[in-house]
């Protein structure tokens, strides 16, 4: 952080901006970076550095070099030049030997005293008055200096400039975009003992707020700042401090505070609250370097399993890898965004997404009492409240907890699909069977929808109807199953509302004429590559060319592996010409 006097901030209508370093600031950091590596090679004394240092400050913002310089000597080590007697010891004996003289008024005198306290410790007469005060800020030794880029430099001093404006914030309120990213970031609020809460009804409550656009997510967390409890303490502003780097390194951020400032209104010490608004959107808008992939002392203690291809056991990494490798069309993600149970979080270990409809996928593996009887008690809160509108859960659960554990698990029965597993073993044909019947009831209810009908009719006759109708492309279109768009347009055609028309395969509608022009087009080729350049140019589907051949009377005949030597013939004819001829 900062020192407060070198905060850089402007006040505009009741908000509080912070004058960050910006991309012009990367020649004077590269230049105060280059100071301290001089001096470090050169082992100069600190009150020479610092004499250098304060004449940049003649042609920038005295507050800003001197941030940079903060920053920078952070990351240094002083120490006084190495002597066989230590510099306070050298003063106190020297003081002592001028106490019993007297006052040393001339040259003479006092070079006498030096000489005698040289003698008497042994120590080079030369260097004694360099020694004496050798340990004195000024005069101390840079012993290593770490260096960085220039990027780095300006990315830590805005970061310290935020954590130095939200020690007197009484509210925090911040939002992250992943999953993941909030599991991180709860952790961290949680370690450094922070009051939180979260919220999932922040953006709905002021709609006309342009700035709402700009969250993440559809959930905050509320932090109570330090100058919000009954004695501001520095302690509780530095734990918000260290929670800032968590929320900076996420993909999609944004925060509200509001501060507390002294001597920006009339009289020295009033005092204002003014509100802070940033978010990661703002930071790429104007290109502000924020992210540090440094490390900094105020970052706390950071995660190794921040990366987010890190699962928190072998159970979920399995089960991600069976699933992915079943095809089903469900997207997976790991960790969404959390669900808001009484101002806590619950983070589920993934959902599953598709048609608009949500499963998610907890997985209870090593227990406690206590916790199980957490996890009960917060999906009896989401489920009583109706939080996961239009999703259902799974509850992966070892098969020793569903034993031991009967009177939980009835609990849990009413909440949510309870699916056991045994060590590695995970069921997943039961869970592609319970998928495949919540997919049933999603077709049952497109299909029932008289909304939904009507937009896809009216879609269907607003399109050139000499072109191929795709039922994977409708059911894409519209967002809804195959079954569901299949059973739809066979019931515009049965209904006779379009009669030109014709169901191939049930995977797409062709025009009558269409289907015979390719019948006579296809009639005068023989070999199949050149057969399917007729079906392509018409918009059939390449994986149905072959199926639509047959459909036409034809049959593939191969001569050998090489698709160009394949021909076409027809049925009828197959067993007089073998050789592929008409």
């Amino acid at each position: 952080m900062l020192p407060t006097s070198l905060v850089r901030a402007r006040v505009r209508k009741g908000r509080l901006i912070p004058i960050f370093a910006s991309q012009e600031d990367i020649g004077l950091a590269s230049l105060m970076i280059d100071e301290l590596d001089r001096a470090y090679e050169s082992r100069e004394r600190k009150g020479s550095l610092l004499d250098r240092v304060r004449a940049l400050e003649d042609y920038n913002d005295y507050r800003l070099v001197r941030g940079f310089y903060t920053i920078l000597e952070r990351r240094c080590v002083f120490k006084h030049r190495d002597s066989p007697v230590h510099p306070t010891m050298l003063r106190m004996e020297v003081f002592k030997e001028s106490s019993r003289r007297g006052y040393a008024l001339t040259h003479g005198e006092r070079k006498s005293i030096m000489e005698e306290v040289a003698s008497r410790l042994k120590v080079d007469p030369s260097y004694m008055e360099e020694m004496m005060w050798s340990d004195m800020d000024e005069n101390l030794i840079i012993e290593e200096f770490r260096s960085i880029s220039p990027e780095s430099l300006v990315a830590e001093y805005n970061i310290a400039l935020l954590q130095s404006i939200l020690l007197n914030c009484t509210r925090l309120e911040c939002s992250v975009s992943q999953g993941v990213e909030w599991k991180n970031l709860l952790r961290q609020a949680k370690r450094l003992g922070l009051m939180y809460m979260l919220d999932d009804s922040y953006r709905y409550k002021d709609e006309d707020d342009d700035d709402n656009n700009d969250i993440p997510s559809s959930v905050i967390c509320i932090i109570d700042g330090p100058a919000s409890i009954f004695k501001l303490t520095d302690r509780y502003g530095f734990a918000i401090a260290r929670l800032l780097p968590t929320l900076l390194r996420s993909k999609g951020w944004w925060m509200k505070a509001w501060i507390v400032r002294k001597g920006m209104g009339r009289g020295v010490d009033a005092k204002r609250l003014y509100e802070l608004k940033i978010s990661s959107k703002d930071a790429m808008k104007i290109d502000l370097l924020l992210h540090n992939s440094s490390s900094s002392e105020w970052d706390g203690n950071r995660d190794e399993d921040d990366g987010y291809s890190v699962y928190d056991s072998s159970v979920e990494e399995r089960f991600a890898t069976l699933f992915n490798q079943y095809g089903t069309g469900w997207r997976l993600v790991r960790e969404p965004e959390p669900i808001a149970v009484s101002g806590q979080a619950f983070i589920p270990d993934f959902v599953l997404e598709k048609y608009g409809r949500r499963i998610y996928i907890e997985i209870v593996g090593f227990w406690t009492k206590d916790y199980i009887e957490r996890k009960v008690k917060k999906l009896m809160q989401i489920k009583s409240k109706g939080m996961y509108k239009d999703s259902d859960m799974i509850l992966l659960v070892n098969k020793e907890l569903v034993c031991s554990e009967p009177i939980h698990m009835e609990h849990l029965s009413k909440v949510a699909r309870i699916i056991a597993y045994d060590g590695k073993n995970i069921p997943m044909k039961q869970i592609i069977a319970h998928l495949k019947s919540i997919e049933d009831e999603i077709t049952a209810e497109h299909v029932s929808d008289d909304i939904l009908m009507k937009g896809v009719k009216a879609y269907i006759k607003g399109l050139n109807h000499g072109r191929i109708i795709s039922i994977k492309e409708m059911a894409e279109r519209f967002n809804i199953t195959y079954d569901a768009a299949l059973s739809i347009i066979t019931s515009i055609v049965q209904n006779g509302e379009l009669p030109n028309h014709e169901m191939v395969m049930n995977a797409f509608l062709i025009p009558r004429d269409m289907l015979e022009d390719i019948r006579r087009k296809v009639w005068m080729h023989k070999r199949l590559v050149d057969a399917c350049k007729v079906l392509e140019a018409y918009g059939v589907p390449e994986e149905y060319h072959t199926s639509l051949l047959s459909i036409l009377g034809y049959t593939v005949v191969w001569k050998d592996i090489d698709v160009n030597n394949a021909v076409i013939v027809r049925k009828y004819y197959e067993e007089e010409d073998e050789d592929g001829l008409r």
